[in-house]
């Protein structure tokens, strides 16, 4: 599965309808076509594996209010994009070129 998150990794576009991908604040460009691959290949992972990727890409680092405690952001994130427990939610901060992965409750139970 590494490979695989390592693949969703790549870039993003704005201009491309996506489930799994977004991009509000628009942080990458990209290839619609590379999109479009990476979308359908969420989309089968999800359908054979019932497990949800989502990846998301954000200007800054969250404030310190709303990164209170170690994983509160991603938690509260992770529920928003219905990954809380049985998904898997990545998130790109550009400016600290930093990313964060949350793992589902169940999936690491």
């Amino acid at each position: 599965m590494g490979s695989f998150l390592i693949a969703v990794n790549g870039a993003a576009s704005v201009t491309t309808t996506t489930n799994h991908i977004h991009d509000p604040e628009n942080v990458v460009s990209g290839n619609a076509e590379f999109v479009r691959e990476i979308e359908s290949r969420l989309t089968e992972f999800e359908s054979k594996t019932v497990i949800r990727v989502v990846v998301r890409y954000h200007t800054k680092l969250p404030s310190d209010e709303e990164d209170s405690e170690p994983g509160a952001f991603m938690r509260k994130l992770a529920s928003q994009v219905g990954v809380l427990e049985n998904g898997i939610l990545e998130v790109y901060f550009a400016n600290a070129d930093e990313w964060r992965v949350w793992i589902g409750n169940q999936l690491t139970a």
